[in-house]
């Protein structure tokens, strides 16, 4: 029993042990006296060398364990250190060394979520990607940094969305470029670059179908000049002119089988406005100019006398009763003519006559008389105010010269407005719905 009892308090009475003991409890100058006091050489015991490692271990078990801080970790291994016991210097050294990169480590670790905390996912990715993989603090690292990146890639995603959604181009473009390529992740800048493909196509498809030819190559170009490198973008904008072209054809061609030709042709002039020189735009044109109707306030007279009264400019105009029109037309004032040279190219000559709106209290009276090569073809209804508009549809088959009449008999010319007056070749269109109706049997 005294044996027993003996070797404990011998133990514990040996200056090994109780520099340890000084150390744990944090006494660390005391501890370093008593070394100098009781080891003369720099050297250690056996139970002095195993007790110092066995705390640097733990210190570096602890610390990489997160139980201890750096400042903790580095106050017990200065400790160690200061003993100075030269047997084991290399062993405390090497941990002293290990702790120092593992405090380095989590440096980075904390900066990174700070980042992340405030939002800055790009420098918190970049300060998780400065880790060494060799490190026993990167266990998780990977995934952090993916939770990190998706995250961001959301973020990036819902921002584009409200640029594609509020149609900020310019912004979304330079939001885009700013931020595709900043993770280094090709599937995330893949996912951006498909949402951006799909607004460009969108944005371009809208302009085209507005005619806003030159906002569509105005589009694309500000993207090439952002993703100078991007194939599928310059396809767009090498296409583009294409596109146009067989959209307004296909619009033109629609509106044209409905019977609309001059929405048909005028939706091919427009194009032909916005694209300069296109064999195929002004082909298409030519063919259906045939079935236009030619308003008589755009024809080209060869002769006439006294003045023409119209609105070639296309403003409103309205008749006594108040009912719109696109065109008005008269000769003269009390009387006057206009021929024109019209070649047989059309078979009828339509529209609506009467007393012009600003007329429609004048008591005077007044009409017109249309000839076809010299004779007489019509003869319009005498009107005065309260005379109610007239229709016609005039049979001008095979004439070269149709003549615009307004005889000698007093009265503002305008008492007998030509309303919304054209001429159309009959036939043409006759062929073209015998044609359909023969296509439409065979089918």
């Amino acid at each position: 029993m005294i044996i027993v009892i003996a070797i404990p308090a011998i133990y514990f009475s040996m200056p090994s042990t109780k520099i340890i003991n000084l150390i744990k409890d944090g006494d660390y100058e005391e501890a370093e006296e008593l070394y100098y006091d009781s080891y003369k050489n720099g050297k250690g015991d056996f139970l002095l060398n195993k007790g110092l490692l066995g705390i640097a271990e733990k210190c570096e078990k602890d610390f990489i364990n997160s139980d201890i801080d750096s400042e903790k970790a580095f106050e017990l291994m200065n400790a160690v250190k200061n003993i100075g016991v030269k047997d084991i210097e290399k062993d405390v050294n090497d941990i002293y060394s290990s702790i120092d990169d593992l405090s380095s480590d989590r440096m980075l670790i904390e900066n990174a979520e700070e980042y992340y905390s405030n939002g800055n996912y790009l420098m918190a990715v970049s300060q998780y990607n400065s880790l060494s993989k060799d490190s026993p603090l990167y266990e998780g690292t990977a995934a952090r940094i993916e939770e990190i990146k998706a995250e961001y890639k959301n973020k990036v995603l819902e921002e584009v969305d409200t640029y594609i959604n509020d149609d900020r181009p310019n912004d979304l473009v330079n939001y885009i470029s700013n931020n595709i390529y900043s993770l280094n992740d090709s599937a995330i800048a893949s996912e951006i670059m498909e949402k951006y493909y799909s607004y460009l196509q969108t944005k371009t498809d809208k302009l085209l179908a507005d005619n806003l030819y030159d906002s569509a190559v105005s589009l694309l170009s500000s993207a090439e000049g952002y993703f100078s490198d991007d194939k599928k973008i310059a396809d767009m904008s090498a296409n583009l002119e294409n596109n146009y072209v067989k959209s307004s054809l296909k619009k033109a061609e629609e509106e044209f089988n409905s019977g609309n030709y001059e929405a048909a042709a005028s939706t091919v002039q427009v194009a032909m406005q916005q694209i300069e020189d296109n064999e195929e735009l002004s082909n298409k044109y030519d063919e259906y100019k045939a079935y236009l109707p030619a308003y008589i306030n755009n024809l080209d007279y060869f002769d006439k006398y006294r003045d023409i009264y119209g609105n070639s400019n296309y403003n409103k105009v309205a008749d006594n009763t108040g009912k719109m029109y696109s065109r008005a037309y008269c000769v003269g004032y009390e009387y006057g003519f206009a021929n024109y040279l019209i070649n047989g190219s059309y078979t009828n000559f339509e529209g609506t006559c009467g007393v012009a709106y600003q007329e429609r209290t004048n008591g005077d009276t007044k009409f017109f008389e249309v000839y076809g090569d010299g004779v007489l073809i019509y003869t319009s209804p005498v009107f005065t105010s309260g005379t109610m508009p007239s229709t016609f549809n005039i049979d001008v088959t095979g004439i070269k010269v149709l003549r615009i009449n307004y005889p000698d008999g007093g009265g503002n010319c305008k008492i007998a407005t030509i309303f919304d007056g054209k001429l159309y070749n009959a036939n043409n269109i006759s062929k073209k719905e015998n044609e359909e109706s023969a296509s439409e049997a065979s089918s």
